[in-house]
């Protein structure tokens, strides 16, 4: 490459040096050959001779050591540009390591936020979960301590069931119930179902008591099933009574006489 050209406020400079030093060379007052030839005219012939042989030797050491002086500037020169070279060279390779790690940077930064996003979700949920389990647990607790406040309804006592002897062999059987509990209502039913709310319901004080026919019986093989449930305002249900009642089957007609 070559060589950059010198800055300006430098080459006054050296051309000051180079004009400084010639001067030396040729006397303390800057005084030419010619002029001390002038001044040494009125001496002896031999000064002359003498005089032309040392200002060529001076102009041959002055000449010697501009071209040393230009040769080390030049090797100056050429140094501090080879310098600069390098210092661009690594000054460009930094800048490609300084955008690399500015792209990892950014991606970096883009990690951490999706990260600290997801954490927030996480954090969120599980306050929420905290909140909900801490909420479940107190409206548990309370409603256990007021469910062990509340008072038991007492249960209404299983009703009995009254039946003629097995096997009945009438067309109808007559059936009654009864309850320890007083005030009770009993309701049943005689098809072996659960007496429920509309089931039909027994007075004690009828004179007439339901009874169970023989033709019930026989659709379910002569043997009828009846359930009862006492019940009362304020208690709680009694369990359900269950009892079976027996029909003989018919006797058939005697034969015709012969």
């Amino acid at each position: 490459a070559e060589a950059p050209a010198l800055n300006a406020p430098v080459a006054p400079t050296l051309k000051k040096s180079l004009v400084d030093r010639r001067s030396q060379l040729l006397g303390e007052g800057g005084e030419t050959a010619r002029a001390r030839l002038v001044r040494r005219r009125g001496g002896a012939g031999g000064h002359v001779s003498e005089t032309l042989k040392d200002d060529k030797k001076r102009q041959e050491r002055m000449q010697e050591e501009l071209a040393s002086m230009t040769s080390a500037l030049k090797n100056n020169v050429k140094a501090i540009h080879s310098t600069i070279v390098e210092d661009n060279a690594r000054l460009s390779t930094m800048d490609t390591d300084m955008a690399k790690n500015v792209n990892k940077i950014s991606t970096t930064n883009v990690k951490v936020d999706e990260q600290r996003a997801r954490n927030q979700r996480t954090t969120c949920f599980q306050c929420l979960t905290v909140i909900v389990v801490t909420t479940l647990f107190f409206a548990t607790f309370f409603l256990m301590r007021l469910s062990s406040k509340a008072p038991v309804l007492a249960q209404v006592a299983v009703p009995h069931i009254m039946l003629p002897s097995s096997p009945f062999s009438g067309a109808a059987a007559e059936v009654r119930f009864s309850c320890a509990t007083p005030g009770a209502t009993i309701q049943y039913s005689a098809d072996g179902s659960h007496p429920g709310r509309d089931a039909l319901a027994f007075d004690a004080k009828a004179k007439d008591s339901p009874s169970v026919l023989a033709d019930t019986a026989k659709a379910s093989g002569g043997k009828v099933v009846i359930r009862a449930v006492a019940r009362k305002k304020g208690m709680r249900d009694s369990s359900v009574a269950s009892a079976n009642l027996h029909f003989k089957p018919p006797t058939p007609p005697p034969p015709p006489p012969l």
